[in-house]
Order: structure tokens, then C-alpha cells, then sequence
């Protein structure tokens, strides 16, 4: 028996409960479920004259009946090219064999079409384009081709032992001569693909000829284009019409539109260094993850156990919190889809934006430079849009079909095991629905377990659907008084949300709110409120928490103010205080005559100012504000040019930022100079958080391999260490890199606090926290008072500055003079998080 054999039938024999057996057979299941469901719909039973195959599928739902016309077009192109490797190695004589042979053969045809297929509707767009990275979709196919191949090979193993594979026994029977010297090479080789790792080549290798059967024997549904991505051309795969509408038909429920890593239906291993392997492991039982999230640049992920006991806590113990789908959230959900017009705005309707008209040649001809880039602009805005919605679309589908499996499983309460990434910050592992998702997936989940709201329950229930309506920005009484004005309106969202006023549908999170005006509604027609039973968990969120972070770094008095960290009862708005300070520059400009001044007036409001506020802490550049004006559109309604007028804009905002942020540009400004430094002697920048992990960032030279394929030459770029440190990417990456790892540090830090006084479940995002309704104040005391004990001394000196100079061969630059903001003030500050 292989290894990888005797690994998953030991594991097996280990498992003693039901729900971690079924989390094993769904974890190597592969296409198991997809194929049973598309073999049964081929086959139909008449009478007593057994199963035959039907092919007017005239009673199966759309998206079904695509799908297995999609399949049926794949099956027979496969199982040639499974014949073409199956004959092509044991007859081809001496010379190299294409690589992809090898891995054909281990899976059966009908689940390799089945895994290509699903791979190419779960690969996300690209930002610019509703394509598909053809690069990116071959490592995807190829990866699960990998994963099928370690079940087919545990089948065979668990109903023969010491089998012989069944690649080779195929091989053997096509084998024109054969002697024991070949048969042992076979043997070796086929062994090596079963259980040894595949390499990014070698998935590209397997992906790219499966995805060249996908797109020419796909019945049209697939299309391979090149399109142009900052001045480079690249292949994306793009969905036809057709292929959307087997996504969009969410009453067939298909396998092939769920991703492969799934909420865990136990809780997840603990995540532990192997001494051995020198990696991590942990998370799903079988399913290999990598742990440090990354991509070309390695960074943390180079290091030798970089990670603290203190993360590792942490981050098993949010991937072990229990959660379900809310079944009123979901139901609303479909009735949306039973629609004409979506009811969520969140959720476009199908029907995309029409292009603007081409123009005629002579209108063309006849258009001035600036008409015809205004032209060029107005259709890569609508093209940009229709993408946009369409994966906006598509992830809440995806979203809808992963939560009707988990409802109609047998076990309805799931885990979200977590990974880190480069900075030690935690995200969740299955991708679409999870709570760091938007808000359509918050609003279906909610804890498995209740607990009662408790006295100042309400009082929270409140906040809550304040701040998911919109009204974030008001003081928690006046949220109480907000609230009790609309209790009408809200009573009516839940008891007739479809024909009813619809109010939560005017909700910035729409499908938050109603999950929670449901609870609320319900605990406020009960005898004794306090004791409702809850699920819904109740955020709490920093207040820009890259400017908290450096404002208390700094003790800077004025940004510590206005980010919510004093212990002044007034609720303080950044975005809204630096607006004000630039309109009255743009006024006192208009007053002047500035023809763009007057352009402006009247239009600046907190949401103009909001991105550049929170984007300042992570480094953005005055060329990033600039575009962030114009590809947020806050210029579009404005006379005169948009570079003009986000120009003109950008620079009162930086001047508005020098006066609200006072502490955080001499930070950032030093994070770079210490980067810039140690890059010129080519030493990456490594500290240790507040956490005690150990945290690198290496932006190292880019170097290209040249992998040839069926479907021609692939680029795989990789780091290349020898050719020296990218200077420019280290001082850009320096402030936000830095920041995200002492925001981690605090999320870590409290969660383990709450994990210790015994309150299990929670939900973060980052710079987010959820709890019952009944822990939020407690809550609320558990973060300050970590921030205090994280920044009562001076962590840039003694943590980071230490640190880092301590591991130099040159003199780095000291740090910036702290100011004079007394850290308790923190203790007492009602709005830190709120």
C-alpha cells in the first residue's frame, strides 16, 4: 500500500464520531457528489425495462440540463486523451513524454471534464475584466486534478490492498512489449504522482491540456481571449452567455458552482510546526493548505517557524467557533431571485447596462482628440460596470448554492478554519460565504449556539441596526431614539418584507439589517426580553484603525482625538472633520476665482474624503488620490477634465490630512527610511509584532520561467533572491505592512483574552469584532484594555526599532519623538470601538 493510502485509511480508522467521518469523506470526495448527480440524470428508469438514457431532459431545470449537454460534449474528448497518454507510454519508445500523460491517467474521464468544468466557473474575474486568468485557471484544474488522484488512489487501496494501480493495469494492457525493467519504471512513476507533491509546473502542465479540451470541445460555452492588462497581453477564459445562465439558475443547485474548500463540518486541527516537513499543519483533516497565505513574494513564508504560540491560539480558536445559516436571511434571498428586479441592490439584476454606439467612420473623423477619449472613456466605464455587477452576481449565487448544501446536510453547524497572511493578519479559509465576507454573507450566517441577550441586550440590538441602516456615525443614544422612531417600519420588514414598506431595503446592509430586525422585532414581543435566546452576532468596529494604530504609536493628541481613542464623550468623525477643512480651502479658492474651485463647491461631503483617509496609514501616494477620485467618480458631474479636477482636489486634501493626522506622516516616513536602508544592503525588513511573531517583508527580484504546453508557452514568475531586493516595493510596502501586523497582534491578543474568560464564539474582520449581544460590553473592556497594555510603552523604540537594529549590519535612523497623548485616556474612550 502507498503512503498516501496508509495515511488515509490509518486517519479513517482514528475517526470515531460521525461528523468527522463525513468531513473526511467530504474533504477527498472530489467530484464524487457532481458525477453521481449528471451519471443519474443521463439514466431514467421506465418500468421494469431498467434504466435508459434519456436525452430530452425536458423536465430538468436549466442550469441542469446545460450542464449535463456541457458534460456529455467533454466525456468523449477526454477519455481520447486519457487513450492518447494510456497508449502513448508504454509504445513511444525512448525520448521524453509530454508530462501531462502521467497525470491523465490517474482519473477516470467523466470527473476530469467535471473538475475542469468546475474549476472554470469558481476561478474569480480579474479586476479589470469578467475574464478568467488562463494561468491561473490551469494551477486551479491542475490542483484538483491532484486532489482526485490521492482519492483514487485511497479507493483502490481501502477495497484492495497492495493493489496494483489501475493506470498501470490499463497501461499493462495496452503494452505492445513489456519486461520487468519497464514495468518497474511504470510502477515508480505512477507512485510518484500519487503521493508525492505536484509542482506549480506540473499542475500547468495537466491544466493547460484539460483546459484546451474545455475550450474546444465545450460546445461554445468557454471562450480563450487575449486581452491587453497595462500595456500587457495576456489569455483570460471568458463565460458565454450560455455558461451564465447554469451559474444563475440556483434551482438546480449544481456541485460544479461550490468551491472545493468548504466550511469544516468539525473543527478544524490544531495548526502546529512540523519539525519534519518544516511547514505547518493543521486546519481540514486531509486537504493540505498552506498556512502563510502569499503569492509571488514569499515574505513571512520563507522564515523558519516564524509564528508565536500567541497567533497559533488565536487563530485556531476564531477557525473554531460554530456558525449556521439563517434560514429567514436565506429564505428572502430566493424570494429575490423569484423577482422581477432584484430586491438587493447589493445584487444587480441580470440585464447589463447597453454599451454606448460605436460611432460611424465619418463621426469618428469629425470628433476632436478629447470627444473621442471622452467616447473611449464612457464604454470602458459601462464594460467596467456590467463586469462588476456580473461578479457581484455571481459571488452572491455562489454564496446562495454553498448555503442550501450546508442546510440540507445532515450537520447544519460549520467551522471556518483560518490561515495568516505575510503580516499575520486571519482570514478564513473556504472563500465566498464566511464572516469576512460582504454583506450578503453576514447577513446568512450567525452563530450555531445562543445564548440570551442579556439586560443591555437591546441596547445593542439597537446599535446594530443602526449601524448596519447607515447611521454609524450617531452617538449610541441617539441610536436608541433613531431606532424607536422607526420601530414601525422595522416591525413591518419582518413581517412582510417582500409587500410590506420594504425600509430594509433602504439599508446600506441590506440583508444585515434584516437578520437582525428579526431577532430584534422577536425580543421585543416576548414577556421578558432579557432572556431571548440570540444567534446574531454584534459588531464592533475601530474608528479608521490604521490612524488609531499610528496615532497612538505617536501619542499624537490631535489624531488620537479625532480617531475615537481619548475618553471624550463626543463622538469624533475623521472623514467628516477632514471634509470640512477642505471645503473651506476649496471656498476660500472659489471666493478667489479658481475657475476648478468653483467646480467643486458645494460638493465636498465625508464620502469624497473617506478613501483618502483611510487609505493615508498604508502608504497611499498623492498619484493614488488623485485616482481614487476619479475611479470612485466623484468627478464625473464636475465641468472641465477629470485629471484636472482630481488633481486640484487631491492636493487640499493632503493639506487637510497634515492638519488632522499630525503623528502618522513622521511614522510612515521613518518606516520607509529603515526599509530604504536595509534594502540597500539587500536585508529584508524583519520584526517582531506585538504578538511575538516574527514577520518579514521581501520584495525580491521577479524572474520568469518559460513553461511550454499544449496550448502554447506559459509565464511563471517566482522571487529570485540572487537578483537583490526591489527598493522601491520595500519602502512603498513598509507603513502598511507594519501597521497590519500590530492590528493583527491586537485582534490576536484580544480573542485570546475572550477565549480565556470563557466567551467562545466570535466573529472578527480584522479591525472588527463580534460577539452575543450579552458579551458586547465586556467586549468593549477587553479591547481597550489590550490596546492600553499593547501601546502604554513605546513600542516603536523597545519593539520595533530594537528589533530590527539589533538584526542590522548598518546604523538605522532612531525613531520619531512620541507626543503627549496619555495612553489611559484609551481605557475610557466610548467610541475606540463601537
Amino acid at each position: 500500500m502507498s503512503d498516501i493510502g496508509k495515511q488515509l485509511a490509518q486517519l479513517r480508522e482514528k475517526l470515531t464520531t460521525e461528523e468527522e467521518r463525513a468531513q473526511l469523506e467530504m474533504e477527498i470526495s472530489g467530484a464524487e457528489r457532481g458525477i453521481e448527480k449528471y451519471r443519474a440524470s443521463l439514466l431514467k428508469t421506465h418500468g421494469h425495462g431498467g434504466p435508459q438514457r434519456d436525452t430530452s431532459l425536458t423536465d430538468t431545470e436549466p442550469g441542469r440540463r446545460i450542464f449535463i449537454d456541457l458534460m456529455q460534449s467533454l466525456v468523449r474528448p477526454m477519455e481520447d486523451a486519457r487513450a492518447e497518454a494510456l497508449e502513448g507510454i508504454p509504445n513511444a519508445g525512448r525520448g521524453v513524454r509530454p508530462k501531462w500523460w502521467w497525470m491523465i491517467i490517474q482519473v477516470p474521464a467523466d470527473k476530469l471534464a467535471f473538475l475542469s468544468i468546475k474549476a472554470a466557473l469558481n476561478i474569480r474575474m480579474t479586476d479589470k475584466t469578467s475574464g478568467r486568468k488562463a494561468t491561473n485557471l490551469c494551477i486551479e484544474i491542475g490542483s484538483a486534478v491532484k486532489m482526485q488522484t490521492e482519492y483514487e488512489r485511497w479507493l483502490e487501496v481501502c477495497n484492495e490492498m497492495d493493489a496494483v494501480p489501475n493506470a498501470a493495469k490499463l497501461m499493462m494492457q495496452r503494452a505492445k512489449n513489456m519486461n520487468p525493467r519497464q514495468w518497474s519504471s511504470w510502477r515508480r512513476k505512477i507512485d510518484e504522482i500519487q503521493t508525492l507533491s505536484w509542482s506549480r509546473e506540473e499542475k500547468i502542465h495537466i491544466g493547460a491540456k484539460l483546459l484546451d479540451v474545455l475550450i474546444e470541445h465545450g460546445g461554445g460555452y468557454f471562450e480563450l481571449q487575449y486581452v491587453q492588462i497595462g500595456g500587457k497581453t495576456e489569455r483570460q477564459v471568458f463565460l458565454t452567455d450560455l455558461c451564465r445562465q447554469m451559474i444563475e439558475d440556483t434551482s438546480s443547485f449544481l456541485e460544479v458552482n461550490s468551491p472545493v474548500l468548504r466550511p469544516m463540518l468539525v473543527k478544524p486541527r490544531s495548526w502546529f510546526w512540523s519539525v519534519k516537513d518544516e511547514c505547518y499543519h493543521g486546519g481540514y483533516l486531509r486537504t493540505p493548505v498552506d498556512f502563510i497565505r502569499g503569492g509571488i513574494y514569499k515574505h513571512t513564508a520563507d522564515l523558519h517557524n516564524p509564528m508565536s504560540q500567541e497567533t497559533l491560539d488565536a487563530c485556531d480558536r476564531v477557525g473554531s467557533v460554530w456558525y449556521q445559516i439563517n434560514r429567514k436571511a436565506f429564505d428572502l434571498l430566493l424570494t429575490s431571485r423569484q423577482q422581477p428586479t432584484s430586491l438587493f441592490k447589493n445584487i444587480p439584476d441580470s440585464d447589463p447596462i447597453p454599451l454606448p454606439a460605436r460611432k460611424s467612420d465619418d463621426e469618428w473623423d469629425s470628433m476632436t482628440k478629447v470627444e473621442r477619449a471622452e467616447h473611449k472613456y464612457e464604454r470602458v466605464k459601462v464594460h467596467k460596470q456590467n463586469s462588476r455587477d456580473f461578479s457581484k452576481r455571481e459571488s452572491a449565487l455562489r454564496k446562495i448554492n454553498i448555503a442550501k448544501e450546508l442546510m440540507d446536510s445532515r450537520y447544519q453547524r460549520f467551522c471556518f478554519p483560518q490561515k495568516i497572511d505575510t503580516r499575520t493578519r486571519l482570514y478564513p479559509i473556504p472563500p465566498d460565504l464566511n464572516p469576512q465576507g460582504d454583506s450578503v454573507a453576514r447577513g446568512l450566517l450567525e452563530f450555531a449556539l445562543s445564548e440570551p441577550i442579556g439586560p443591555r441586550g437591546l441596547f445593542w440590538m439597537k446599535v446594530k441596526l443602526a449601524n448596519s441602516y447607515g447611521e454609524d456615525k450617531l452617538t449610541f443614544e441617539d441610536m436608541q431614539t433613531w431606532v424607536d422612531s422607526h420601530y414601525d417600519l422595522i416591525c413591518d420588514s419582518v413581517d412582510d418584507p417582500v409587500d410590506g414598506e420594504r425600509f430594509w431595503a433602504t439599508a446600506e446592509k441590506e440583508l444585515e439589517f434584516y437578520a437582525a430586525a428579526v431577532e430584534f422585532v422577536a425580543a421585543t414581543r416576548t414577556d421578558n426580553p432579557e432572556m431571548y435566546q440570540s444567534y446574531q452576532p454584534c459588531h464592533q468596529d475601530g474608528s479608521n484603525n490604521g490612524l488609531q494604530i499610528l496615532s497612538l504609536l505617536g501619542r499624537d493628541e490631535t489624531g488620537a482625538r479625532l480617531t475615537n481613542c481619548s475618553d471624550d464623550p463626543q463622538r469624533y468623525d475623521i472623514y467628516q472633520t477632514t471634509a470640512d477643512i477642505v471645503a473651506q480651502l476649496v471656498s476660500q479658492d472659489a471666493a478667489a476665482g479658481d475657475e476648478v474651485a468653483m467646480r467643486w463647491a458645494g460638493e465636498i461631503d465625508r464620502k469624497v474624503c473617506k478613501r483618502a483617509c483611510m487609505t493615508t496609514p498604508y502608504g497611499v501616494t498623492p498619484r493614488g488620490i488623485q485616482d481614487q477620485l476619479i475611479e470612485d467618480g466623484f468627478t464625473e458631474n464636475l465641468a472641465g477634465g477629470r485629471l484636472e479636477n482630481a488633481r486640484y482636489l487631491r492636493d487640499h486634501l493632503m493639506t487637510a490630512l497634515e492638519q488632522t493626522v499630525v503623528a502618522s506622516r513622521p511614522i510612515m516616513t521613518w518606516f520607509q527610511e529603515i526599509a530604504a536602508a536595509l534594502a540597500a544592503v539587500d536585508r529584508p525588513l524583519r520584526w517582531r509584532t506585538p504578538a511575538k511573531s516574527l514577520v518579514q517583508q521581501s520584495y525580491w527580484s521577479i524572474t520568469h520561467s518559460d513553461v511550454r504546453t499544449v496550448m502554447g508557452s506559459y509565464y511563471l514568475w517566482s522571487q529570485h533572491e540572487g537578483g537583490g531586493l526591489d527598493r522601491r516595493k520595500q519602502v512603498l510596502g513598509s507603513s502598511p505592512n507594519v501597521i497590519h501586523s500590530v492590528d493583527a497582534s491586537l485582534l490576536q491578543m484580544v480573542v485570546n483574552e475572550l477565549y480565556e474568560r470563557g466567551i467562545h464564539s466570535f466573529s472578527t474582520i480584522h479591525d472588527s469584532f463580534a460577539v452575543h449581544y450579552r458579551h458586547v460590553d465586556e467586549l468593549r473592556d477587553v479591547i481597550r484594555q489590550v490596546a492600553f497594555e499593547m501601546f502604554r510603552e513605546n513600542w516603536l523604540e523597545d519593539g520595533f526599532y530594537r528589533y530590527v537594529q539589533n538584526n542590522s549590519p548598518i546604523e538605522l535612523p532612531p525613531p520619531p519623538p512620541q507626543g503627549d497623548f496619555d495612553v489611559r485616556k484609551v481605557l475610557n474612550a466610548p467610541y475606540f470601538f463601537s
